[in-house]
């Protein structure tokens, strides 16, 4: 079994027979891919032939010959998540009491227009930014 070491003169790590996603590894190919790693032939499970840098497949940002057949991992949300505020029903049951929306901040902390956007985004059956 090769060593896990880097620099020129090394033995490169064996990947010959491994999976990554729908690739498996054949073996070396010449040269070396845009990161300075090692490049290995490589079939994917629709048949195709490519030549796949080390690195890349390790890593799991290939893990296809770029066909439809094996997608990556699913992308990641953009944006911040809505947040859910803990106080709105509490400052909805104040509000239907009779309390203005001053008093209703100045108990939960907030100001009267923040409280204002809270019980209408409510109301309207939309999440609260």
């Amino acid at each position: 079994m090769a060593r896990r070491t880097r620099g020129p003169g090394r033995p490169p790590l064996e990947m010959k027979g491994r999976r990554f996603g729908a690739l498996t590894v054949l073996g070396l190919a010449r040269g070396r891919g845009t990161s300075g790693c090692l490049l290995w032939r490589c079939r994917c499970d629709c048949g195709k032939k490519t030549t796949e840098d080390g690195r890349k497949l390790r890593t799991g940002k290939v893990l296809s010959c770029g066909c439809t057949g094996h997608r990556g991992p699913a992308p990641r949300p953009r944006g911040r998540p809505r947040q859910v505020v803990p106080w709105a029903d509490e400052a909805a049951r104040m509000r239907s009491e009779g309390m203005t929306l001053a008093e209703i901040g100045t108990l939960v902390g907030r100001s009267r227009e923040r409280v204002r956007q809270v019980l209408a985004d409510r109301a309207s059956g939309g999440k609260v930014k």
